[in-house]
């Protein structure tokens, strides 16, 4: 399932920044607001948020493309995925849940930096 981006500008969490993904209601608040913290691609025309890939010792992107395409990309010093993997929301939030840690990681260094 895709998220409008018309939705998700309009479901616009202003508390991302108290955000911490516990609970599968934490996972659709992220999504929802994806575009509230995420870093902007303009080039790309899509939202994305780098964090830890502790598995394979290197980086996770997951992208929200203007038309709620929801994607993930792993690269590392050893390794790079061939391509973005198109993820079903459903999908996308077991993958969120499965890297809550390095994404709540994000997420707190995201927060030092705007409440400096």
């Amino acid at each position: 399932m895709k998220m409008s981006y018309d939705i998700m500008k309009e479901t616009k969490n202003k508390g991302w920044s108290k955000m911490t993904i516990k609970t599968k209601r934490d996972i659709e608040e992220l999504l929802s607001s994806f575009c509230d913290f995420a870093q902007y691609d303009e080039k790309g025309a899509k939202h994305y948020l780098v964090f830890s890939d502790k598995e394979r010792s290197g980086d996770w992107t997951l992208m929200v493309y203007r038309d709620g395409l929801i994607t993930a990309h792993g690269r590392g010093l050893d390794y790079c995925d061939e391509g973005e993997r198109v993820l079903k929301r459903e999908e996308a939030g077991k993958f969120v849940w499965k890297n809550r840690k390095a994404i709540n990681a994000v997420i707190r260094e995201k927060r030092k930096v705007t409440t400096s």
